[in-house]
């Protein structure tokens, strides 16, 4: 069973699914840091926010630290065409999508981070 069938995917289970993909903190996509790893998954995030959820740019880059609807806009751009480009990249959003990677257990309070509505 998928992400989606599981649960109605929403914008928090969404960041959750890539955090715990990525093993990583999901205030660290949410925050300001550029680390490449948390830019990767960032980026990741406006993708499929876009794709799946049809979320606007601004909400977009609202909800994640804050940041200007271009970078939502760029971000979308340039993982769309790593998609396009790379079979194994492809693969790996899939896998995203399709395992529901339950990071509520960590101590990574979800309740702090700010969703847009739009």
């Amino acid at each position: 069973m998928n992400l989606q069938q599981e649960k109605k995917l929403t914008f928090k289970r969404l960041i959750q699914s890539v955090a715990g993909f990525y093993n990583i903190q999901i205030k660290n996509i949410t925050g300001t840091r550029r680390k490449k790893d948390f830019v990767k998954a960032r980026q990741i995030v406006a993708y499929l926010a876009r794709e799946k959820l049809k979320k606007s740019f601004p909400a977009i880059a609202r909800t994640l630290g804050g940041r200007d609807h271009t970078t939502a806009i760029y971000s979308y751009h340039k993982i769309k065409g790593k998609i396009e480009r790379e079979e194994g990249f492809k693969k790996e959003i899939e896998n995203i999508l399709s395992v529901n990677y339950d990071i509520e257990r960590k101590k990574d309070n979800i309740a702090k981070i700010k969703f847009s509505t739009q």
